[in-house]
């Protein structure tokens, strides 16, 4: 007699035939130089440490605060905002998905430039929404028009600042304009890469535009990718809305101690986006002497253009550094790659240029 796997419940039709996101690769070989990611390569603020080793027993063994009452009074304090403007989330891509799920039905449309971060087509088929794509590429029009000429009917648009895989900001004035021509939709401002280049919305919050949602994270600039800290900041009525669809403890309590440690030392985090933003600089000039089209990012990664980029992106990998490499229309021919150290990027410059 042969048996058979049972059949598992049938799940939602809006995520049956779902493509799950792929993350980055993380390999387990130190030796590897990881430049996929857009990890920070340097440590966190020294203070993070001393916090982590601080946790005592009976605060492991308790539930952390639900709220993150001393990090959101922190940022809220640094940021001009009140602790009631503030959200922390599990990483900024739970920020990004809450959004989705308290605002977004069966049928709604919601709109981001194209390409863009490639986890919002999740959120939205998930949701059994419409996506609707913003294309734009370079030598066209420019990101801020796409955006001013989108559909006036969005339930909720993504706006990436600096957008990634090319690095481009998007002008403050045209992300003011979107939100106040579109009042019912709810425009959620990405500034993952934010310290790196470009001009935070953090000011149309300060504003009071009711319908502006901006997300930061601790993965970038903060150099707690492992810790998944995120951000949300708008006006106290909307962030009420989207407590409604928190988990109850979403933030533990070491992400919650390294976060504060981290936010509270401003001037390690200066330090290192400085040299990250000199490391950028350097790579790009060396990446153009090598014939690639490498845009000026405002990312702490850079999109580089050559024809070969395929079997580039391989034969980098077979020398145990790894870039990102997108097999699609928009992207094809193009290495996403993050800033390393000064000795990582000289490591691969030195690749690319025996590769000659």
């Amino acid at each position: 007699m042969t048996s058979r796997t049972p059949a598992i419940p049938a799940p939602r039709k809006s995520v049956a035939g779902m493509k799950p996101y792929l993350p980055g690769e993380q390999p387990a070989d130190p030796a590897i130089i990881k430049l996929n990611t857009n990890e920070n390569p340097y440590p966190p603020a020294p203070g993070v440490t001393r916090a982590l080793h601080a946790l005592t027993e009976a605060r492991l063994r308790k539930y952390p605060d639900p709220v993150c009452r001393r990090l959101r009074e922190a940022v809220g304090g640094s940021l001009g905002l009140a602790a009631e403007s503030i959200i922390v989330t599990n990483g900024s891509d739970e920020i990004l998905k809450m959004a989705v799920e308290a605002y977004v039905g069966p049928g709604d449309s919601v709109g981001y430039l194209w390409p863009t971060y490639s986890l919002y087509p999740v959120f939205v088929e998930e949701a059994g929404a419409k996506e609707v794509r913003l294309p734009w590429k370079e030598g066209g029009p420019s990101q801020e028009e796409v955006l001013l000429d989108a559909p006036r009917d969005l339930r909720l648009l993504y706006i990436t600042n600096p957008n990634p895989p090319i690095g481009l900001p998007v002008d403050l004035a045209v992300t003011r304009r979107v939100a106040k021509e579109r009042p019912e939709t709810l425009v959620v401002v990405d500034e993952a890469y934010i310290a790196y280049g470009g001009e935070s919305a953090v000011a149309l919050v300060r504003e009071g535009l009711p319908n502006v949602l901006v997300t930061r994270t601790f993965s970038k600039s903060h150099s707690l990718a492992g810790m998944r800290v995120g951000l949300g900041l708008a006006v106290p009525e909307l962030m009420d809305v989207l407590y409604r669809v928190k988990d109850s403890y979403n933030v533990n309590v070491a992400a919650q101690e390294a976060a504060l440690a981290s936010w509270t030392d401003a001037e390690h985090t200066r330090e290192v986006v400085e040299c990250v933003c000199r490391t950028r600089a350097w790579t790009r000039e060396r990446l153009v002497a090598l014939g690639f089209d490498v845009p000026e990012s405002q990312g702490n990664f850079l999109f580089a253009r050559r024809a070969d980029a395929a079997e580039l992106f391989q034969r980098l990998r077979g020398k145990k550094i790894l870039v990102r490499y997108f097999d699609t229309p928009e992207l094809r021919g193009g290495l996403r790659i993050t800033i390393g150290t000064d000795e990582e990027m000289r490591a691969l410059v030195g690749a690319l240029e025996s590769a000659e």
